[in-house]
């Protein structure tokens, strides 16, 4: 069983707290209802509305951005599935463990070793705790994310 029950999806507030990643904020056990299954987590995750408001980095730099995060599953041990998306902006941030899809946007992250990646539909990222990166998003962002 895995613990999501047919038609809810785990809301915004599900899990535990990290502070380290804008992905990672703290959540509590509050289910959110959607029309979906507990296999169907959502039909198009291109197009559902922007989840719980929260801290777009842990630095903003250029702009006002916001981000948005839907939590859509919770994993065995503390893996996490979700959809974030930010506006145009930077910011500074560390992260945490994360594998993400692009789903729309363009966006440029630079890393702290100096690496830079572009990030535009279709491109796949690993981010590895700890790593200090700068984002700047040209065009609302928004990723499909698993994380740790």
């Amino acid at each position: 069983m895995c613990g999501i029950s047919p038609g809810v999806v785990l809301g915004p507030h599900y899990g535990r707290h990290r502070a380290t990643s804008s992905v990672h904020h703290v959540r509590r056990c509050r289910p959110r209802l959607l029309p979906v299954s507990r296999r169907l987590l959502a039909a198009d995750v291109r197009h559902l509305p922007p989840g719980e408001v929260i801290p777009a980095g842990t630095e903003v730099i250029d702009g006002v951005p916001t981000a948005a995060l839907t939590v859509l599953a919770a994993l065995r041990g503390s893996i996490e599935v979700g959809v974030w998306q930010m506006t145009a902006g930077g910011v500074r941030d560390v992260e945490g463990d994360e594998v993400f899809l692009v789903l729309d946007g363009h966006a440029t992250v630079r890393f702290d070793d100096g690496e830079t990646v572009e990030l535009r539909p279709g491109a796949l990222v690993r981010l590895c705790a700890g790593e200090q990166t700068e984002w700047r998003v040209h065009e609302t962002l928004r990723k499909l994310y698993v994380s740790t």
